[in-house]
């Protein structure tokens, strides 16, 4: 099931994270915002946050370093 709760978030925020409009290094709330959208249409999938955490770990801080990767900061 973690396979599945991983793609569904990457499918996620493949859809709904974009490289503009993010609040400066340090500050979550926007990732935190995107996080709680990402929670409740991951439990109308039935994928629980437990899950989520068990595949990518605290979805906030995933959420963020997508953020970065996307605003030129980081690269994989």
């Amino acid at each position: 099931m973690t396979k599945d709760a991983k793609r569904f978030v990457d499918q996620w925020i493949d859809e709904n994270v974009h490289p503009t409009g993010y609040a400066a290094v340090g500050d979550a709330s926007k990732a935190e915002q995107l996080a709680r959208a990402c929670w409740v249409e991951a439990d109308k999938a039935g994928i629980s946050r437990d899950t989520i955490e068990d595949s990518v770990g605290n979805l906030v801080d995933y959420i963020e370093l997508v953020q970065e990767i996307l605003a030129g900061g980081l690269s994989l």
